[in-house]
This record gives structure tokens, sequence and C-alpha cells, in this order.
């Protein structure tokens, strides 16, 4: 504000933490205005008024009022008597309509007041485009997971597809196709590594004779016994597998015909031995061979344990003939 204006003490007092730049005429103030260099300039509206109207600023309005009013008056020294009376009965000849004309000639402005309305507006606008797009973003979050929970279920779903179709019903052993596969692949793997490849088929004794005596309950429980008893005494690596009816196949990689025998003959003691609750004993006869990479093939590696299953039975049952 213009130094000496007296307005200051008032501007302190209501507000005491302001921090007042004194200028020399209403001018210099406007200008620092304009320049950025202070925030605001505090003067009557008639001099800002006047101000406005005969230089060029840019940039420049007044924006607002002050609470505290200063009436503009005269004054004269108390022994001019007749200049008093002379101003009083000028200023009581000049009409209201008069005032009004002198005041909107010297002091023609608009006062323009922040308008909050429009950050109202604005606010509000804002925050229905927030609230649109955090909806969104929680539906798509509940889609998403909606989705990874179908593609876990599909997941699941297709492990359990795969494992049955892997899988003989009864025993819970593998199934032919899966032996199939299984055979082809390590016949592959055997040849590519040049590692041994055998193969044990198992046969249970006189099967048809228990399904005939104590019915095909009986026999499909001695199936399971069976299957469990090959499974749990064989290798981790081993893949065992009901072939169909009452033949068994176990395909042993990386393990020669000396070793497989030994295995072959071991699972037909445990079978011997295990208590079937029957009161004959349940055996079961084996062939065992290994493949031969110079000359087999999955068709010629079958038939020759085939053949030695065969043989083992021909030869009185719960026999082993490898080869």
């Amino acid at each position: 504000m213009v130094k000496d204006y007296g307005y200051d003490e008032v501007l302190l007092h209501d507000n005491p933490t302001l921090n007042l730049v004194y200028v020399s005429d209403a001018y210099e103030g406007m200008k620092a205005v304009e320049k950025e260099k202070i925030y605001a300039f505090v003067s009557s509206l008639a001099v800002s008024s006047y101000q406005l109207r005969t230089h060029s600023f840019s940039n420049l309005k007044i924006s607002g009022e002050l609470d505290t009013k200063i009436r503009l008056g005269f004054a004269v020294r108390k022994e001019d008597f007749m200049l008093f009376n002379i101003l009083e009965k000028s200023l009581n000849s000049i009409s209201a309509q008069h005032k009004k004309e002198i005041y909107d000639k010297w002091v023609s402005v608009n006062i323009d007041k922040i308008d909050y309305s429009l950050f109202l507006k604005i606010f509000i606008t804002l925050l229905l485009v927030l609230s649109f797009f955090a909806y969104r973003h929680k539906m798509a979050l509940n889609y998403n997971n909606k989705l990874l929970l179908m593609n876990k279920e599909l997941e699941d779903l297709n492990a359990k597809l795969q494992e049955l179709s892997q899988t003989d019903q009864l025993t819970q052993i593998s199934n032919r196709r899966h032996l199939d596969i299984t055979l082809a692949k390590e016949i592959k793997r055997a040849l590519r590594h040049n590692t041994s490849l055998c193969i044990i088929l198992i046969d249970i004794d006189f099967f048809k004779r228990i399904n005939d005596t104590y019915g095909h309950q009986k026999g499909d429980e001695v199936l399971i016994s069976i299957a469990n008893i090959l499974k749990n005494n064989s290798r981790d690596t081993d893949v065992v597998g009901r072939w169909g009816g009452e033949e068994f196949l176990i395909i042993l990689s990386q393990i020669d015909i000396i070793q497989a025998t030994e295995m072959a003959e071991k699972l037909r003691k445990k079978i011997r031995n295990y208590n079937f609750d029957f009161k004959e004993t349940i055996t079961a006869s084996f062939g065992v061979t290994q493949y031969m990479h110079d000359k087999d093939d999955e068709s010629s590696l079958l038939s020759r344990v085939d053949a030695n299953l065969y043989e083992a039975k021909d030869a009185g049952r719960d026999k082993i003939i490898s080869s």
C-alpha cells in the first residue's frame, strides 16, 4: 500500500501476520502487482479505478473489498469558518442523482468476486469421474479374480481328466493307453541315451477259477490287492499298469535283465505270501525281457515278454522266465 495512507493500522490490527510492502504511489503499487513482485495492492476504489483507466495494466483487476470502510472527507483549519461554510453549502447543493453521476464518472469499475461455485462444480465432476474409475477398477478386479478362479478350476479339472485318461478305474494304476504311450517314450529315450530298458509282464494264475468260485467282486478285490503289491514294491521311476484283464505290465528304465529278474522274483514272493483271505494260495506268473537297441521295436519287445510269460505258465505257473 501507499506509504502514510493510514489504513495500514487497520489492516495490521485485524491481520497482524500480514507482510506489508510500502510504495510511493498507486501506480508503483499496481505495477508491482503486475510484475508479480507483490500479491496485492490496497487502495481506495476511486484511485484504483482511475489508475486502471489511465494506464495500461495487463492481467489486473479489482478482486474484492475490505470489510473496514473509511469514508473520505474534507478538513479545514479551525479559523477558516468561511471556507467551511462554502464547502458545506457546495456539498449540500449537490443532489443525490448528481452525486451518483459524479461517482459513476470517476469510479466506473467492476469488482470481480471469486466464483467458488465453479470450483465446486469442478470438484464434484472430478469426484464423479474418480468414483466411476474406482468402480470400474473394482469391477475389473472382481472380474479378473473370477477369471483366475475359473482358470484354476479348469486347470484342476484338466488335471483330473488327464489323470482319469491315464488311470485304470478299478486298480487306480496306469491303464493300457498310458502304458503304450510310456513304453514308446522310454524306448526313444533308451535309444537316444543308450541306456537299458526292461519290462515285466505279470498274469494272475487261475484267475478265472477265482471269479467262478468266489464271484467277480472277490476277483476285483484280488486285482486291486495285486496292483497295490506291484506299485508299493516298485521304484518311484517305474511305471506300473494294468495291461488288461488279470495281466499287469511294469516298465523299468535304466535297469538290466538281471536286476529286472530280481525285482520280478521279489514281487512273485510278495504275491504268493500275501493273505488274500482264500483257502488256496494266489500266485502269478512272470515274463521278463530287456530291450535290444539294434534289434527291437515296441512290437518285438512285447511279443518276446508275452512269450516268456506263457512259457512260465506252461512250466507250471508261479514261475519267472526272462530273456
